[in-house]
């Protein structure tokens, strides 16, 4: 049994409904999971979690989210309550088919520069982080593969811990933390095509798109009352970390 870790920001739109969702989405398809762990401000803890939830407080330092992830998920792991191995997961993960959580596979997007988002705009903070960050590995020799695709991602306490000193993470932009990590380790990994879901479409037409996932995710703009109401058909139930 190893914990679910899911760092949170400011940055819903729905008022952290999306990680209602999330949650019962996983309490349907993945085992394994021991205990919820929230990583975010003290004001920022969800109203509609309940006391079996492990809050650890710790607030947006910067307004750089490279940074303010890196931060969460290094107090996680010098968190003796938390397992010490742990699926990391964001907000707006959605799973769709059952896996074990201590056996899920790592997937990576292709190099960490080499697709569109990469020169879309160069001045933004993710985008600079990308730069750096490919430009650290390549120059110390290891892959530049990009591990920062919308799935979970599994990771190992001392390992992560092993990695503060060797490289600038509070620098610039900040790094990207799954990258550094998945190609500091070697990780065997499968190249995988992301799925964030950008647009609005009718309960119907959300059905046949997200059937065909294993996992994905939602943008702003796919906000709508008809994903609302395809959640709630899809997840009609509450999760054991609900009130």
């Amino acid at each position: 049994m190893i914990d679910l870790v899911i760092p949170l920001g400011w940055g819903s739109q729905w008022f952290n409904q999306e990680l209602k969702y999330s949650l019962r989405s996983f309490d349907m398809f993945v085992s394994g999971i021991r205990n919820l762990v929230i990583v975010t401000d003290l004001s920022g803890f969800p109203d509609f979690l309940n006391d079996s939830v492990l809050h650890i407080p710790c607030p947006d330092a910067t307004n750089l989210a490279a940074v303010n992830t890196y931060k969460k998920i290094h107090k996680a792991c010098m968190d003796k309550r938390v397992s010490d191995d742990f699926l990391l997961s964001n907000d707006d993960f959605f799973i769709n088919r059952p896996f074990k959580a201590e056996e899920y596979p790592y997937y990576y997007r292709g190099e960490i520069m080499s697709n569109w988002e990469a020169i879309r705009n160069k001045t933004s903070h993710y985008s600079v982080s990308r730069k750096i960050t490919s430009a650290i590995l390549k120059k110390r020799g290891y892959l530049t593969r990009h591990f920062g695709i919308h799935v979970p991602f599994l990771i190992n306490k001392e390992k992560f811990l092993a990695l503060d000193k060797l490289f600038p993470w509070e620098k610039s932009q900040g790094l990207l933390t799954r990258s550094i990590y998945g190609n500091y380790y070697g990780l065997t990994a499968t190249q995988k095509a992301d799925v964030k879901l950008q647009f609005k479409a009718p309960v119907w037409r959300l059905t046949q798109i997200i059937s065909t996932f294993d996992v994905y995710s939602i943008g702003d703009q796919a906000c709508s009352p008809d994903l609302w109401k395809y959640f709630e058909q899809r997840f009609p139930q509450k999760s054991r970390f609900e009130r």
